[in-house]
């Protein structure tokens, strides 16, 4: 029996089991074959019956063109499986498999060739192994992936894509996911330069940042990233390519920085979120489509960098209400503001000479509209036929709007409807500062006005102002005069502030900067030169280490000290003037041993009108528009000249823009006046005069005539005498004063000198010659100025008379004990702190302070009111602020001319004037040309010279002679005592010479004493 049942039991499972294999759905079977065969030397192919295509073996796939060996089944292939061991996937392998829908790659494959998937309309997702590092061309195009597999991100970034096409996210609304998650946080890998195409298009990515380090932004590199709400692109990146921030639409704000240089076409269309932009002043073209559809920017600022703008760059930008600043540009493109629903007032920048096809069409909402005098050409459609146009505003004459109408009859046809106002109105801003500059303390007078010609003005009661910072200065006034809206305003701490201007007819607007400036000198030395970092928005365009030092920016300053002490140093200087400035070197014992001459500024406009206004120290030139680094704008902005001096072992450098501050500058930019004059009377164009300037200037050096002139008051002021602020107002004055300069040249034996410098630049320029365009024959000159040619000339003119007050930095090579400054020096037997630096200014004891000393003791008052002065600031300087040495310090003063006598005699007292006015007497001492004494800390010291009857024994009690002239003057440093000069003894005679310059509103005066023997 249990035998019968084993059998049984075993029948019956036997018979189930092949039931249940029968029963066993179709697709749980082995796949059957339909096709195979061979795709490299060592590669084979399968394609079953269930639509995978199988490539097993080693090395490399055949390339293919004219069809792969399964082109015959691609509508049947559903999947493609790449086996370990494959390093390849072959040009055109699966092209057009319109039925592709996933494709496993194994960790072999190196490269996928050209398009090797693309118009496989139905792959959807793809995993990119971290072997691959190179897709060639076109390999996606055409292709849906919405989802891409990675699982190393570094790996993926250095994939060499050669086209944006060979990237799977390339088509957009793809996502990119790293280990399976999606990937939303990317902080791109240190080490990577370029940024690939389409290497990040990923709908989920919302926040990235991109290391310093990274070049280039490729095509489309985040293209359709929707969900992008921040990135943060470093200052290393140069370019970003075509598409790179395509439908961003929710990336609100970007800051591109000053490093980038090109941008590619469409580079911010559709994104919708964008609210503003700065373009950089690195950017010289902002190209087609760049901002299409992007309807919420509504500021834009374009700098002057920018000299085209592409079509349609600004289409269906619905937030624009008006067009921002536009750079450069000189023609208005095709369709450039086109669809622009909200903007209602347009101008058009001077200069520009076309306005393109449709630049402004369905512009529904315009109504006013500027159009320079430049413009010639209008387009078809350039504007809206059913606008409801208010204002046209034409800055030409009434000659040229009637040209402008016949050669443009149809393209201008909707503005003839509106109100048209010939001769326009700009807004023109004007200043009593030529450099915008005021010192604390003192005002400054801004005038904006809404010119019609060159002599009338419009109505300036639609002009209101904003001010950026209430604390750099204050308002004292404001009111209308002359035509014009005025702003007074009085400097209060050291800074720059900007004023805008606003006339609500036009919607014209100027922003100016105004910069309160410091009286005395600024110093430093080599350790302690600033570096201000200037910001545009969030950005750091810096950094700068001078703003606006009487119309001169330095930046890039560079120091190398050598095992001997000497320095050489490298910086950048930015010349706003129309003058000469100057950089000095000077030795240890205060005697100057080089010049660095930097270059000015020049203009070429056609007109005086525009000189007037558009070029001049008297206008406001250097507009600020949005970008902190302005003056690096070099056409109509400023002068770049590099500048490589070496700085003896404790010398130090002089930076100055005003000829009252050089002796130098004061012959140079006289004498270059001179030969401008004489080269526009004569129409000599062969006059090189950078060069005659330089070469001038290097043999006022090397001729040492600045030390051994006999001329006894400060050789500047007499170069210099006779001009005054108004000579730019209108020819007469002007001529008058090229005369009296050449005049005051020739009366300091300077002629010949000068004539020596312009031998070496210029051809037949003799002393006859100037003589009878500049000397008493002027007659010539005075009509170079009748008919116009001089309007470079009226500016150098205008920043000559600009420039003479303040505006001098001085940076000294000094390290250890010694300090010196304008031959004034320091010596201390402990080391000063290195970034301390020397300063001393000549001051004027003003009401105020004589009221304390006089509080203090009236005898003290009594003496100081009746004698010789000569008071100095004399203060360490650290980071701009004052402080005070570790230890007690040596001072040596040279003894100024009119004490020298008594300096020699004995009869010299050297006082600390304390804050509370009291007198210190500082026991100095007189060694051989300088007066010494020792101090614990600096304040102002005061040298007084008493009559010999007089000279107290201790303290000062008794006032001196009545015959000396009192110190209560504008010029201390100037003024005259009573007492006789000494007769010459030996036979020597000093002959005191001034070489560095006074200050005004106190400055430094040093002076070189110089024997000479009599004849």
């Amino acid at each position: 029996m249990n035998s019968k049942k084993s059998l049984l039991s075993c029948f019956i499972a036997t018979i189930l089991l092949v039931v249940c294999v029968t029963l066993l759905p179709v697709d749980a079977q082995a796949a059957e074959t339909i096709a195979n065969g061979t795709c490299g030397k060592n590669l084979t192919w399968v394609l079953d019956d269930a639509g995978t295509l199988t490539i097993s073996g080693t090395g490399t796939m055949k390339d293919y063109i004219l069809g792969s060996p399964w082109e015959e089944y691609r509508d049947s292939i559903l999947q493609v499986v790449i086996t370990d061991g494959v390093t390849s996937i072959g040009d055109y392998a699966f092209h057009n498999c319109p039925n592709l829908t996933t494709v496993t790659m194994a960790n072999t494959v190196t490269s996928i060739g050209w398009s090797a998937f693309d118009i496989c309309e139905n792959l959807s997702s793809i995993n990119i192994p971290s072997s691959v590092t190179k897709i060639e061309a076109g390999a996606f195009c055409w292709v849906g992936i919405k989802s891409v597999y990675i699982d190393d991100l570094t790996a993926w970034m250095n994939i060499n894509f050669e086209d944006e096409y060979a990237n799977p996210l390339c088509w957009g609304k793809s996502s990119l996911y790293l280990n399976g998650s999606l990937l939303t946080d990317v902080t791109i890998p240190e080490g990577i330069t370029v940024l690939s195409p389409a290497i990040l298009s990923s709908e989920g990515l919302e926040r990235v940042v991109i290391p310093r380090g990274v070049t280039t932004i490729g095509a489309r590199a985040f293209s359709y990233c929707t969900n992008l709400k921040s990135i943060t692109i470093p200052d290393s990146v140069t370019a970003i390519g075509e598409y790179a921030f395509l439908s961003c639409e929710n990336l609100s704000e970007i800051i591109l920085p000053n490093s980038v240089t090109s941008l590619g076409s469409y580079v911010f269309s559709s994104c919708e979120s964008l609210q503003s932009i700065t373009i950089p002043s690195s950017i010289t073209s902002i190209p087609q489509y760049a901002f299409l559809g992007c309807d919420n920017l509504t500021d834009i600022y374009i700098p002057n960098s920018v000299t085209s703008i592409g079509d349609s760059a600004f289409c269906q930008c619905d937030g624009l209400k008006n067009t921002p600043s536009l750079g450069s540009i000189t023609s208005i493109s095709k369709g450039m503001f086109q669809y622009c629903d909200k903007l209602s007032t347009v101008v058009i920048p001077n200069g520009v000479t076309s306005i393109g096809e449709s630049a402004f069409n369905l512009c529904f909402a315009l109504s006013k509209i500027t159009i320079p005098s430049s413009v010639t050409h209008i387009g078809k459609d350039a504007f809206p036929s059913l606008s409801s146009w208010d204002h046209v505003y034409f800055e030409g004459t009434q000659a040229q709007w009637e040209t402008l109408v016949k050669n443009n009859s149809e393209s201008i046809k909707p503005l003839l409807d509106a109100e048209v106002h010939i001769a326009g109105n700009p807004l023109v801003v004007y200043s009593d500062a030529n450099n915008l500059n005021v010192e604390i303390g003192k005002t400054i007078t801004l005038s904006a006005g809404m010119w019609v010609d060159a002599e009338t003005m419009g109505d300036p009661s639609g002009i209101t102002f904003q001010l950026a910072d209430g604390y750099v200065v204050k308002i004292v006034d404001t009111g209308i005069e002359n035509g014009c809206f005025y702003l007074q305003l009085e400097g209060v701490m050291c800074g720059t502030t900007y004023v805008t201007f606003t006339d609500s007819t036009t919607a014209r607007a100027v922003t100016v900067p105004v910069t309160v400036v410091n009286a005395q000198p600024d110093v430093y030395t080599l350790e302690s030169v600033p570096e201000f970092k200037v910001y545009n928005g969030l950005f750091m365009e810096g950094p700068l280490n001078f703003y606006n030092e009487n119309g001169l920016y330095v930046d890039s300053f560079h120091a190398n000290v050598t095992d001997n002490g000497k320095a050489f140093v490298s910086f950048d200087v930015y010349n706003t003037n129309h003058t000469y400035a100057v950089v000095e070197v000077y030795d240890e014992n205060g005697d100057i041993c080089s010049a660095a001459l930097i270059d000015k500024m020049s203009y070429l406009n056609d007109g005086i009108k525009k000189v007037l206004w558009d070029g001049t120290g008297c206008v406001v030139r250097d507009v600020f528009s949005g970008n902190a680094l302005t003056y690096k704008q070099e056409t109509n902005f400023s002068q770049r000249t590099p500048v490589e001096v070496e700085i003896p072992k404790n010398g130090y450098i002089r930076i100055t823009a005003n000829s009252m501050e050089s002796d130098i500058l004061a012959i140079v930019n006289a004498a270059d006046i001179v030969m401008a004059s004489y080269s526009l009377a004569k129409d000599a164009g062969n006059l090189n005069r950078l060069d005659f300037a330089k070469d001038l200037t290097e043999q006022l050096v090397i001729e040492d005539y600045l030390i051994t002139s006999s001329i006894n008051d400060r050789l500047a002021k007499e170069v210099l005498k006779g001009y005054h602020k108004e000579v730019f107002l209108n020819s007469k004055t002007a001529g008058d004063f090229a005369s009296t300069l050449y005049n005051n040249l020739q009366e300091l034996n300077l002629i010949d000198l000068i004539l020596k410098s312009a031998d070496k630049t210029a051809v037949g320029v003799v002393e006859a010659e100037l003589k009878a365009v500049l000397g008493v024959y002027g007659d010539a000159l005075d009509i170079v100025f009748t008919i116009g040619k001089a309007e470079n000339l009226i500016c150098q003119y205008m920043s000559l008379t600009g420039t003479e007050t303040g505006g001098v930095v001085i940076i000294q090579n000094q390290l250890g004990g010694k300090r010196h400054c304008d031959n004034i020096v320091l010596e201390s037997e402990v080391d000063f702190d290195p970034e301390v630096a020397l300063q001393v200014y000549s001051v004027a004891l003003d009401e105020a302070l004589l009221e304390k000393i006089k509080n203090a003791s009236l005898e003290t008052y009594e003496i100081l009111t009746k004698s010789i002065l000569h008071t100095y600031n004399i203060s360490l300087v650290k980071n701009g602020e004052e402080t005070q040495h570790s230890s007690d310090v040596a001072v040596h003063i040279p003894i100024p001319d009119d004490l020298e006598y008594l300096g020699l005699s004995g009869h010299l007292k050297v006082y600390r004037i304390e804050e509370d006015g009291a007198l210190t007497d500082m026991d100095a001492v007189v060694q051989g040309d300088t007066v010494m004494f020792t101090t614990d800390h600096f304040s102002l010291y005061t040298l007084v010279g008493y009559g010999v009857e007089d000279q107290p024994e201790t303290d000062p009690s008794e006032p001196t002679t009545p015959e000396t002239t009192p110190a209560e003057k504008d010029e201390p440093s100037d003024s005259k005592g009573g007492t006789d000069e000494p007769s010459n003894k030996g036979g020597i005679v000093w002959i005191i010479v001034a070489v560095v310059v006074v200050l005004t509103a106190g400055g430094v005066v040093a002076f070189i004493l110089i024997k000479k023997k009599q004849s």
